[in-house]
């Protein structure tokens, strides 16, 4: 399976889709701004988009230094109008730096865009590489077993898929023959642990009210990391 995200984004409205999700992102904005609670020296936003939010964010943390990453062209060509210090058009699973970063974001399903399973690990790992001893990262995923969104036909639909293992489970069909991968929140979880990232707390946020739930059957997973 392929994400296609040049493809994708060539035609996905951004702010159009930021502000009908505008309750949920505001929510996981306020996790970070809870979590990240050093100085931070220097800051990488994973999956940046237009750059819009991560500009957001670097209002609130005042970084000393801040890098912005996507593997969109139009993507990252919009975001260089804002505020961070460095932008680089790689995927990061090959991102080749010397810095560590005190906080590092990855948004809104970044992972759903990231074509196999096994770069979507080595991009946890690089993550972890990427962290500083005391360094934060927080990231959210799509969550197909969320009954609240999907709906309860939905999630049970999913559940069997998984439990026999079916072919193309996970991907789904956007527009213009792109596709995104949802994972369960068992499943990243589990890929999480297997980057050797130490999850410090999980917390579940609606994806439609912005309102913290009370399990992964309900809400997106929100994952504050640490090395």
């Amino acid at each position: 399976m392929k994400a296609h995200n040049n493809l994708y984004y060539k035609n996905y409205d951004m702010r159009k889709s930021s502000a009908e999700r505008s309750d949920y992102i505001h929510a996981v904005n306020k996790i970070i701004y809870m979590d990240v609670t050093q100085p931070v020296e220097n800051y990488l936003d994973i999956g940046c988009g237009d750059g819009v939010r991560g500009d957001q964010i670097i209002k609130n943390l005042h970084p000393k230094f801040s890098t912005f990453t996507d593997p969109a062209l139009d993507m990252i060509s919009e975001a260089r109008k804002g505020l961070a210090d460095e932008y680089i058009n790689q995927p990061i699973h090959t991102l080749t730096t010397s810095k560590k970063y005190d906080a590092i974001t990855c948004l809104w399903n970044v992972f759903g865009h990231i074509e196999t399973k096994p770069f979507r690990l080595k991009s946890l790992v690089k993550i972890h590489n990427l962290l500083s001893d005391k360094g934060v990262c927080i990231i959210d995923f799509n969550n197909r077993y969320n009954v609240n969104h999907y709906g309860a036909a939905s999630v049970f639909r999913n559940i069997l898929k998984d439990l026999f293992l079916y072919k193309n489970r996970g991907w789904y069909n956007l527009t213009d023959n792109s596709q995104v991968y949802i994972h369960s929140f068992k499943e990243s979880r589990a890929l999480i642990k297997k980057a050797s990232l130490k999850i410090k707390r999980c917390l579940y946020v609606n994806y439609d009210t912005g309102n913290l739930e009370r399990s992964g059957w309900s809400g997106q997973p929100v994952y504050i990391l640490t090395k």
